[in-house]
């Protein structure tokens, strides 16, 4: 009779006994014994294998999953899961060569086709991925699978392709927290606000321990308008993960919205000192200090956002802005020089600089900046309004009133525009038309009664009766 102490065979099933009983350090022994035995044991090197990875020993289970191959290089299972260390380790080209032999050995498994797919992606064939997911997917689907393909649909944008799929992975598993969260993502992407509410609502049901979706949620009810909504989930989301300093900067938002000044800046404050280096943070702390007039706050906390993050352009534009309120312009236009050098077609950089410019008399390059503001965003009244209000600064007139009537085209009840209209028909020697725009920039907006008679643009009808009468002025007023 044979002694099966010497059978490796013999050795190979007590260590799989033991793995089951969790005696794994016993069943590393026998595995040990039964490649002691026969050194060219493949089996028994990819079950040595399975328990170094299952004991996070990366680097022993790629060496036996190796000597698995080498000894037995038609079993795909080594192929697959020694592709995979190697994709967990992003060696994503090795990963790929022992994936295509595994696919090649075993054609009709499915996972392989999914594991693959996976690796494919993250080299970049998005169409080879896909045509893998397919393939898994033809032979045995998982939620997991439609999860990661409607991934490659959602990064693409194809809407509908990715709901398709998010949807298949949750009529397999209902409760597929990642399905429901990738679902309201693109549920939110296609404008279905409440349908995305609804999904982040039911992970919530599922696990209320999620900090982060009260985050998302939150967002959603900013995005809709339901800012006390907004507000509970922030608050929610801060009792769960009170070291997260994107719920107080968001929180922040709001407050700033609010009219609630210290509010926002506590918020703020708490999100910089849990992340120092978080630019936007600093910007818009520097703007609500700006706001309370503390203008040397807010320049030095705009100075530390823009040494941050020197390439965003709109950092610059938040300390132009600030430099405009203190009048001091050549600042303005300064970083907004920079804001430009980075995004050349910001229309705000432009419209901002193009009024710094006016304000310092360089009337030339703010109506280039208005026109160009004016081809890049031709609906915006504002910059026909300023525009025109620099042409009428030239003493160009009919321009200046055509750009005021084009503003009046897209905001018919804006009465500076109304009002500036009036006083540039007074100018051309229009006396009706100017009195029946001075009737009407009144009524929208009556303290227009007691500035006219101080603006030189009457000068010609000081003496009209009816401007006079319009203006409640007796005949003695000067």
């Amino acid at each position: 009779m044979s002694n099966p102490f010497l059978n490796p065979v013999y050795w190979l099933d007590l260590a799989l006994a033991k793995w089951d009983e969790g005696d794994m350090q016993t069943a590393l022994d026998h595995l040990n014994r039964a490649i002691a035995l026969a050194p060219t044991y493949g089996i028994a090197y990819f079950n040595r294998a399975l328990l170094w990875q299952g004991r996070g020993d990366i680097r022993q289970a790629i060496a036996d999953y190796g000597r698995a191959i080498a000894f037995q290089s038609d079993f795909p299972g080594s192929y697959n899961n020694r592709g995979m260390l190697y994709y967990d380790q992003g060696n994503l080209k090795a990963a790929l060569a022992d994936l295509d032999k595994c696919v090649s050995l075993r054609p009709t498994h499915g996972p392989s086709y999914g594991n693959r797919a996976l690796v494919r992606r993250d080299l970049g064939d998005v169409d080879g991925a896909l045509a893998d997911f397919d393939q898994a997917l033809a032979l045995a689907p998982t939620p997991r699978l439609y999860l990661d393909r409607g991934g490659i649909y959602h990064r693409r944008e194809d809407y509908g392709r990715a709901l398709a799929d998010y949807e298949q992975a949750l009529a397999l598993q209902p409760d597929y927290l990642d399905a429901l969260y990738n679902r309201a993502l693109v549920r939110q992407s296609q404008g279905d606000l409440d349908l995305a509410l609804a999904d982040f609502d039911r992970i919530l049901e599922l696990d209320p321990r999620q900090g982060d979706i009260y985050l998302d949620r939150g967002n959603l009810h900013y995005r809709a308008g339901r800012n006390e909504a907004a507000l509970a989930d922030y608050k929610a989301g801060l009792a769960l993960q009170p070291d997260n300093p994107i719920l107080y900067f968001n929180r922040a938002l709001i407050r700033r919205e609010q009219d609630d000044a210290q509010g926002a800046l506590a918020d703020l404050s708490e999100a910089i000192r849990l992340r120092p280096d978080y630019a936007r943070a600093f910007s818009d702390r520097g703007m609500v200090h700006a706001t309370l007039k503390d203008y040397p706050a807010a320049l030095a906390d705009l100075a530390e956002a823009i040494r941050l993050a020197p390439q965003i352009a709109m950092l610059y534009i938040n300390r132009g802005w600030v430099h405009d309120e203190r009048k001091d312009y050549p600042a303005a236009i300064e970083d907004l020089n920079q804001a430009l050098a980075l995004d050349p077609d910001n229309a705000l950089a432009l419209f901002n600089r193009g009024f710094a410019y006016r304000m310092v008399g360089a009337y030339l390059n703010a109506l280039a900046d208005f026109s160009e503001v004016l081809r890049l965003t031709p609906n915006d009244h504002e910059a026909w309004f300023q525009r025109g209000f620099t042409y009428s600064q030239q003493k160009r007139y009919a321009e200046a009133l055509s750009d005021f009537r084009a503003a009046l085209r897209l905001q018919p009840d804006y009465h500076l525009a109304v009002y500036n209209a009036a006083c540039m028909l007074a100018q051309l020697g229009q006396r009706e038309a100017a009195l029946v725009e001075l009737a009407r920039a009144i009524q929208l907006e009556p303290r227009w009664r007691d500035f006219a008679p101080t603006d030189e643009d009457w000068a010609s009808l000081k003496d009209d009766a009816a401007w006079r009468r319009l203006l409640g002025l007796a005949e003695d007023d000067v």
